[in-house]
């Protein structure tokens, strides 16, 4: 009975390996399908061969054999253990086998699907991508995969030679131990933490770490199942978004996050500070409470831009403050995405440019003052430069200042000047008065009055003075000061030429009433004595002789000298005579041709003209004599319908080389004689000898009221 509830199933074969009993028959070993057949019969051609074979050899070696075999009956596979052994008769001789197949199929298949598990998890061990180790009891490893390998740097040989402590950062080795210590006394299961482990080439690397016990049957704890997830990249994602937030909460800016409908859904310290909202005031509401009744369409414009995708940046505008105050700010908006990519709400940054925004207008302020300083600075560098050139008429000079003043005025589209000086008046083209004025007076050491004045032709905005700003008053005075100034020189400078003419005229008239008549009155004794003598026939007589003589040429010259200094033909028959008489003297004098040519006589009733173009002459040839060796000298006096020219001209050494960088004295005082009449004056280089020539104009200047008088004497003829 126990047999039959076995499942063994015994049977012999013959030599032609028939089958000729069963016991505990089981399919495919069933006795009313198997008995007389043989293997072929029964089995597919593959498994009935691998039977065959291992049966005859059986009967050929008389050795017994077991063997695990598969076979298939009706598409179903059974695996049995058959064990085959020689079977004898009882005269020994050999009649066949007996076989004992158990059935092991369950077994088989329970083994299949042990390997399959152990292949499945060796497969996973290997592959995942997470890092697994196994370790004993003590914790050191038995078995790593590839990827654990990958994250701590080591080699599986060189890891199954440490513990799973040793490659723990030093810092998380406190945290381990005590959970390690839990596992083994059975109080946890598990243990999940974050952890640094040291890898072997250096650095750290973070790691999800989740370590679990397996047990015996007695619950001893055997072997550590350690899995762990590289979370470098997240734990540095999670690292950014913790800064982030520090950052974003820290910054001076607000930043603000607020859904589609504009309710807001985040709220930092800065927009606290800006707005004056606390986070739970201001979460929740209405982004609208921001912004004033002004600018809502702004703000609808703005939202309608960044659903679009657009970012709004760097946007100014005013928004307002829980205490109704408003904020310049400057705004920057974002969308904020879901994962999928669809836009769930804005971004919005504001910066307080209130103060940026009041260092601008002060910065602007100050630039613009500056480029007024500026202006003013240039204009009185160049009136100063007008007061500094020598050459330049006083009549033309304050017409060019009249021109600059409005240049330098801040509404300079709208300015106008005029100078003043006694009757003369110098004005911008446009000048008018008006009620917009600002004006500088002076008075000039000879009594004259003068006045600078600048006008706004148009209303602007009220400053110091009227529209006019204080430096514009400092500009006006400086320039009046500077007028006065350069008046009062070009005044003082006549007078010194006026008292250096009349000491001249002085000194002549004493050469001529005083010393004159001394040597007269002597010379007359000494031809009295000189008669005397020669009637008395003494030999003193020559002596008294020569000094009539030596008397005679005395007063000659005395009256040249007188002549020159006072040349009272100049008063009595005009400059010609005055000029021809100085030509004659200088003959005398100086040893030297000197000729007076006048093709048409010219009479200048003004006496100062007269005298001052007489000096010019007269230094003229004063200069050829000393500097330029001179031995001929012509003085010639013409007149056009434009102006009155004096030429001297000399066959003297000419100009110095260095003439056009230095004047001496002489030629400075000529050229300022000049210009008191409103001549010109040119010296230049001839082919020969040096040429002196001074124009003076007959018609009207542009830029004076004055006017040179020179007529022309058609009733005489110069005196000789």
């Amino acid at each position: 009975m126990a047999l039959q509830s076995s499942p063994i199933v015994v049977f012999n074969q013959d030599r032609d390996l028939r089958y000729t009993w069963i016991f505990n028959p089981k399919p495919p070993f069933l006795a009313y399908s198997a008995l007389g057949r043989t293997d072929a019969e029964l089995f597919s051609p593959e498994e009935a061969a691998l039977l065959t074979r291992m049966k005859r050899r059986v009967l050929d070696t008389g050795d017994s054999a077991r063997e695990e075999v598969l076979v298939t009956i009706k598409g179903e596979v059974s695996f049995y253990d058959l064990t085959i052994e020689p079977s004898y008769d009882s005269a020994g001789g050999l009649v066949g086998i007996t076989c004992a197949a158990m059935d092991i199929t369950k077994r088989k298949r329970a083994e299949e699907a042990q390997r399959r598990s152990e292949e499945r998890f060796r497969t996973a061990f290997a592959q995942t991508s997470a890092g697994v180790a196994i370790t004993d009891s003590k914790g050191r490893f038995v078995q790593v995969n590839t990827a654990y390998c990958e994250m701590t740097g080591y080699s599986e040989e060189e890891l199954c030679t440490r513990e799973l402590l040793s490659i723990a950062h030093p810092d998380d080795l406190p945290t381990n131990t005590q959970s390690i210590r839990q596992l083994l006394a059975g109080e946890i299961r598990s243990f999940v933490m974050p952890q640094r482990f040291s890898r072997k080439a250096g650095g750290i690397v973070w790691v999800q770490n989740s370590v679990s016990a397996i047990r015996d049957a007695n619950g001893n704890t055997i072997n550590f199942i350690v899995l762990i997830e590289d979370i470098t990249e997240r734990r540095r994602a999670e690292e950014e978004r913790s800064l982030l937030a520090t950052i974003v909460e820290s910054s001076e800016d607000a930043i603000i996050g607020r859904t589609l409908d504009g309710t807001i859904i985040s709220w930092n310290a800065g927009a606290e500070r800006m707005f004056g909202y606390r986070a739970e005031e201001a979460v929740g509401r209405s982004f609208s409470i921001l912004v004033p009744t002004t600018r809502m369409i702004e703000l609808e414009e703005i939202c309608e831009k960044v659903t679009r995708g657009k970012r709004v940046e760097h946007y100014e505008t005013v928004r307002l403050r829980k205490d109704g105050r408003l904020v310049d700010i400057s705004l920057t908006v974002s969308p904020i995405k879901d994962a999928g990519g669809a836009l769930v709400g804005l971004s919005l940054i504001g910066r307080d440019v209130t103060d940026r925004n009041r260092v601008q207008a002060e910065l602007s302020r100050l630039v613009h003052q500056l480029g007024e300083r500026i202006k003013e600075l240039s204009t009185m560098y160049s009136v100063a430069h007008l007061l500094q050139m020598e050459e330049k008429s006083t009549t033309a000079m304050l017409q060019e200042i009249a021109l600059l003043l409005p240049t330098a005025w801040q509404y300079r589209d709208v300015a106008v000047a005029r100078v003043q000086l006694g009757e003369m008046e110098f004005t911008t083209p446009n000048f008018r008065a008006t009620r917009w004025s600002q004006q500088a007076e002076f008075t000039t050491m000879d009594g004259r009055k003068g006045a600078v004045e600048v006008v706004y032709l148009e209303e602007r905005l009220p400053e110091v003075e009227g529209p006019f700003l204080a430096e514009e008053r400092s500009l006006l005075n400086g320039v009046a000061e500077g007028l006065k100034v350069y008046l009062d020189r070009k005044w003082l400078e006549s007078e010194i030429l006026e008292i250096s003419d009349r000491e001249q005229s002085r000194i002549g008239q004493d050469l001529h009433d005083g010393l004159s008549q001394h040597l007269r009155g002597i010379a007359y004794l000494s031809h009295v004595l000189q008669k005397d003598l020669a009637q008395e026939s003494l030999p003193e007589a020559k002596d008294a002789s020569r000094i009539t003589q030596l008397l005679n040429k005395a007063i000659l010259e005395a009256h040249s000298l007188a002549q020159g200094l006072f040349p009272t033909a100049l008063e009595a028959d005009g400059l010609t005579s005055a000029l021809k008489e100085l030509a004659a003297t200088i003959k005398t004098i100086y040893k030297i041709s000197c000729r007076f040519m006048c093709p048409k006589p010219v009479l200048i009733d003004k006496g100062s003209v007269a005298m001052h173009l007489y000096r010019i002459a007269q230094e003229a040839i004063q200069n050829a004599i000393k500097h330029g060796k001179a031995t001929r000298v012509v003085i010639r006096l013409t007149q056009t319908s434009e102006a009155v020219e004096l030429a001297v001209k000399d066959n003297g050494k000419g100009l110095p080389k260095h003439f056009g960088k230095r004047k001496g004295m002489g030629l400075k005082i000529m050229d300022h004689r000049a210009r008191m009449i409103g001549a010109e004056l040119r010296v230049q280089r001839a082919v020969v000898g040096t040429l002196l020539t001074c124009s003076l104009r007959t018609r009207r200047d542009k830029f004076s009221k004055s006017k040179i008088w020179v007529q022309r004497n058609r009733a005489q003829s110069p005196k000789n």
